[in-house]
């Protein structure tokens, strides 16, 4: 199944759970809120726009984020190893944001992703490339988008990245956390993960 987004409004309860939420813990008086659409134009995130120029047929998954606990890459990493036992070219592509200040705990995060890829022998199958100056163009090259977030606290960590995938017509994998399964619908639009084994399923049902 692939992912189809006709306009933003399709994340509006989301918004309503996670965000609204968000701010009433915050202090912020009901009558004060107004609640808008994510901001995602979709006339740059349109799949039609983007001729692929793949050269070969291996699947390609791909993951937005940083190396965060609640990102979930250790668990994707994990779950790629099993992915790789049945389909040995599968390639994840890791588009990870270093925008930010390094310390000691994003060094030892970034260590434990690492070390997992070389202890699972995923080396050949994991690809980083940092920050995406042109993700519409990425996107119109990978097969699956995985949302593997442990959880969408705050607004911050709403995946927009989901939605932009799905605009460019991807299938999405993620865990069954906050409002993801507002959007996405195992068998419609993607699959909802309920453990990291349940992600080893992509490139068998998509």
């Amino acid at each position: 199944p692939r992912s189809t987004l006709s306009s933003s409004s399709a994340a509006s309860d989301v918004y309503k759970r996670q965000v609204l939420l968000s701010l009433k813990k915050l202090g912020v008086p009901s009558a004060k809120i107004k609640q808008i659409g994510p901001p995602m134009d979709l006339s740059v995130f349109d799949g039609d726009l983007y001729k692929s120029n793949r050269k070969n047929s291996t699947t390609k998954l791909l993951f937005i984020g940083n190396t965060t606990i609640s990102k979930g890459l250790e668990v994707l990493i994990e779950a790629m190893r099993h992915v790789v036992s049945k389909y040995p070219s599968v390639k994840l592509i890791m588009a990870l944001d270093k925008s930010t200040k390094k310390g000691a705990y994003e060094e030892k995060r970034s260590k434990t992703i690492y070390d997992k890829i070389e202890k699972n022998n995923l080396q050949d199958n994991v690809e980083e490339l940092g920050m995406v100056e042109n993700l519409p163009s990425l996107l119109s090259e990978i097969d699956i988008f995985i949302t593997p977030f442990l959880n969408t606290f705050g607004p911050a960590d709403y995946p927009i990245s989901t939605l932009e995938a799905m605009a460019m017509g991807k299938s999405i994998v993620a865990f069954r956390v906050g409002g993801i399964p507002e959007i996405i619908k195992t068998g419609s639009n993607g699959i909802l993960a309920v453990s990291y084994t349940h992600l080893t399923l992509p490139t068998k049902r998509i």
